[in-house]
């Protein structure tokens, strides 16, 4: 299993003129959020614009996607680290946009995490956590130094095979 990474995302219109992928990168790490699934229906939150590399892996597994693009809300300024935390809590339960009764089983969060500010991070962890049970199981970059610059990418998941 494979990361598509797309340094596309700066381009002005996100569906026009979209560059080839940029690298592709294998984790040993992404197979692990499947391992031991008894072949249910998955639901899946994809945090960014669903690349097509994505949308075609999850095509071969019984699922559910639901797509929130929390980097363009973010980018646009629409998770304004001024508001509180109750008005940023309500932006990112807008934006997920779950249906009552929803259990997410798998989370690519990506490197989203490292773009909020305190909190941005508490409100997102806040909004997130009714539609998460003892067995979700999320995927996210994480940063060895706050000192390292994080670049504005977007990813996919692909099968290597």
């Amino acid at each position: 299993m494979s990361i598509a990474v797309d340094s596309a995302a700066e381009a002005a219109s996100p569906v026009a003129a979209r560059t080839p992928i940029a690298s592709r990168q294998i984790s040993k790490v992404l197979p692990q959020l499947f391992e031991g699934r008894d072949g249910s229906c998955l639901t899946v939150l994809e945090i960014g614009r669903a690349l097509p590399e994505t949308v075609r892996f999850f095509s071969s597994i019984r699922c559910k996607i639901h797509v929130a693009d929390l980097f363009s809300e973010l980018r646009e300024g629409k998770l304004n680290p001024d508001a509180s935390g109750k008005t940023l809590e309500r932006s990112f339960q807008e934006q997920l946009a779950m249906q009552a009764g929803t259990r997410l089983d798998v989370c690519l969060l990506w490197d989203f995490p490292h773009y909020l500010g305190e909190k941005q991070l508490r409100a997102f962890s806040r909004a997130l956590w009714p539609w998460l049970h003892p067995e979700t199981r999320a995927f996210v970059y994480g940063v060895h130094s706050a000192a390292t610059i994080l670049l504005n990418r977007e990813y996919g998941i692909f099968d290597a095979q």
